[in-house]
């Protein structure tokens, strides 16, 4: 309720003495339910792997103070994490929260560095498939805020399959300061790399056009390489895009 700073500061006392996983993640999920039931726009994109949709819409909703309420949520999620650094549930909801406040920035530092744990620094691609699952529709909204261009469209190639409509608008937005020249040999799309050259053309930026099409050449980049072999290219580019990333974003 509004005005109850004592009731919060009690609150978070009480739920800082948990050590069981399972009650926090019904602690976060409840506070997380309140703010969805306020019908506020920034709450309704909330990860549902934790907050039961059956659970009674809570009454006299308008009176609830939801700043109140989203602070004391991000506030016992950051304790959460630091018992469960690797829970997939908590660190999605928290990435959630952070957006619904702004922290655009503060979301993509989070998310990296958890994949960075979970997935043993980017190198185990099949954990990067569970973390990428819960952490893409966050990551690529906060890159799309804080103008990551070409990191919104390398993440867009990193699902199945690839989300090219939006990758490729991003490219179009991108600019010759984007680290271009970290990132594009770390393409593993064929088809980022012809867009590329294509934008490049069309801003008569020559210089950037021929180092792409340097890179299309490449043998790495033959697309009638054999199949095992373009996969072991292709992970690895992936996994050094990632790195990339989480040295550019969480290494401040």
């Amino acid at each position: 309720q509004p005005n109850s700073t004592l009731s919060t500061t009690m609150f978070l006392d009480f739920a800082c003495q948990i050590r069981e996983e399972g009650a926090l993640e019904v602690l976060c999920a409840a506070l997380a339910k309140l703010l969805m039931d306020s019908e506020k726009p920034e709450y309704q994109t909330f990860p549902s792997e934790l907050i039961s949709r059956s659970w009674a819409k809570v009454s006299n909703i308008k009176n609830i103070d939801t700043d109140m309420c989203i602070s004391t949520l991000t506030r016992l999620l950051d304790h959460c994490l630091s018992m469960a650094p690797t829970n997939l549930k908590l660190i999605a909801l928290q990435a959630a929260a952070r957006l619904s406040v702004g922290n655009d920035e503060g979301t993509i530092r989070l998310l990296l560095s958890a994949g960075a744990l979970i997935t043993d620094g980017f190198s185990n691609v099949a954990m990067l498939e569970r973390w990428l699952d819960s952490s893409y529709y966050n990551l690529v909204k906060a890159c799309m805020n804080v103008g990551a261009h070409i990191e919104v469209s390398m993440l867009c190639c990193l699902k199945s399959p690839p989300e090219y409509g939006t990758s490729f608008q991003a490219l179009k937005r991108m600019t010759q300061y984007d680290h271009l020249h970290l990132y594009y040999p770390l393409f593993w799309d064929v088809n980022l790399l012809e867009c590329a050259i294509s934008q490049h053309h069309k801003k008569e930026e020559k210089i950037l056009r021929d180092f792409v099409i340097g890179l299309m050449q490449r043998p790495e980049n033959n697309e009638n390489n054999n199949p095992d072999l373009v996969t072991r290219t292709q992970n690895s580019k992936k996994c050094a895009f990632l790195r990339t990333m989480y040295h550019k974003f969480a290494c401040q």
